[in-house]
This record gives structure tokens, C-alpha cells and sequence, in this order.
């Protein structure tokens, strides 16, 4: 690697890194917020544990820093912030789904470490850039049609209340 673009990759780095720090502080003030005016009594130990799936997100920044690796700087950052949007949602809407959800994010960022380690070079991941897109848009067929919803009542996405049926409660 020439000394120019290792600049600019510690450049976009840096960048990234602050973007990650105001995504990740965004998330441990959303939690402490939510648990302050809506679980005072309760324990701390889940906020803990989403402060920690988010933190996740700066030990990725750190594999990505080490490897020199010219991923964009924007992307990183984003997941992180609409995950920890995502954990304080939860958290104020189901707060014992918290702990599920920080596990399925952190389950997501070791999934991606191996990525990061395993397969340097992805550019053969273009020549099967449709495969891939009919496999997903397979998947999502799939679950919208054999699977069952979110409340257990019904199967799939299609199995809300329709204007001509009536809601259940």
C-alpha cells in the first residue's frame, strides 16, 4: 500500500470513527433516557447490555482500521446509529426484547468480522450480484408466505386484519 492512499484511508477512518462516537452516544443517551423516565426502579444490567452490542460497532471500526481495508466511511456509522434507534424503540416499546436484540446485533457484527477476516477480496461477489438478489427476494417470499407473523396468529406478512375482516385485539 503507497504512503498516499494509506493517508487517505486513516483519513476516512477518522472520519468514520466520529460518526461512529455520535452514532453509539445517541444510543447509551436514548437507553439511559428511556430508563430514567420509564423503568427508574428497574436494573440497569440492560442498558449495560445494549451499550455493549453498540460498542461492538467501534471494535468492527478497529478490524477495519488494522486490515487498511477502503470501505466507505458513511456506512459503518449509519448501521450503528439506526441500530441503536432501533435498540431504544425496543427498549421503550418491549424492554425484555432489549437483551434479544443486542444479541442479534452483536450476533451480526461477529458475522461480519468473519467476513472482514475471511474474504479479503470480494469482487467475485459481483458476477453473482443477481443469484444473490433472486436468493434474498426467495427468502422474503418464503417468510411473507409460510411463515408465521410476529403475534403467532396467522402465517406470513399477509396475515393483518384486511378492511373486509375484523381486527383482532
Amino acid at each position: 500500500m503507497t504512503a498516499a492512499r494509506l493517508a487517505g484511508t486513516l483519513t476516512l477512518r477518522a472520519r468514520e470513527r466520529g460518526l461512529l462516537v455520535g452514532a453509539l452516544a445517541l444510543g447509551a443517551l436514548g437507553l439511559a433516557a428511556v430508563h430514567l423516565a420509564l423503568y427508574p426502579q428497574d436494573s440497569w444490567r440492560p442498558i449495560v447490555v445494549g451499550a455493549v452490542a453498540l460498542a461492538g460497532f467501534l471494535v468492527v471500526h478497529a478490524a477495519l482500521c488494522a486490515s487498511g481495508h477502503g470501505a466507505d466511511e458513511v456506512l459503518l456509522p449509519v448501521a450503528a446509529g439506526l441500530s441503536a434507534v432501533g435498540l431504544v424503540m425496543v427498549y421503550r416499546l418491549r424492554p425484555d426484547y432489549l437483551v434479544r436484540q443486542a444479541g442479534w446485533i452483536a450476533l451480526g457484527l461477529v458475522a461480519l468480522l468473519v467476513v472482514l477476516g475471511t474474504l479479503r477480496d470480494l469482487r467475485w461477489v459481483r458476477r453473482y450480484a443477481y443469484l444473490f438478489a433472486v436468493l434474498g427476494l426467495c427468502c422474503c417470499w418464503r417468510r411473507c408466505s409460510w411463515g408465521s407473523s410476529a403475534t403467532g396468529r396467522g402465517s406470513g406478512c399477509f396475515s393483518a386484519a384486511s378492511p373486509s375482516s375484523p381486527a383482532r385485539s
